[in-house]
């Protein structure tokens, strides 16, 4: 059992698909394709170490999850802002704007 794990986010310069991108079918037009996630796990009893980068396959979820994240941690962008964007995921719990109170739970902010 790994005794220790870090989540790196990697992000690759606009325009550049990052070569393990997490969410493989994000298109050019997803800030998710420029998203890599590296974990790092490592066992302290014998000073061994895991890394690798996951992915996903799985339709549009990871590619409107990824967009939402990239957007908060690329452009700072707001919960208001992210909810008035096609592709995204959002899931809050105490919304402090009442035009987000439909997210509460999770919800798309638009159709696949």
């Amino acid at each position: 059992m790994m005794e220790e794990v870090t989540v790196f986010i990697e992000i690759s310069p606009p325009g550049v698909r990052h070569r393990n991108v997490y969410a493989l079918n994000a298109t050019m037009d997803d800030v998710a394709s420029r998203v890599a996630f590296l974990i790092v796990a490592k066992k302290r009893s014998n000073n061994s170490v895991k890394a690798f980068y996951p992915s996903s396959k799985g339709g549009v979820s990871a590619i409107f999850k990824t967009n939402a994240i990239a957007d908060r941690l690329i452009e700072g962008a707001s919960y208001l802002e992210i909810a008035a964007r096609p592709r995204r995921y959002l899931c809050l719990r105490n919304p402090q704007h009442p035009d987000l109170l439909e997210f509460v739970g999770g919800k798309y902010t638009s159709a696949f």
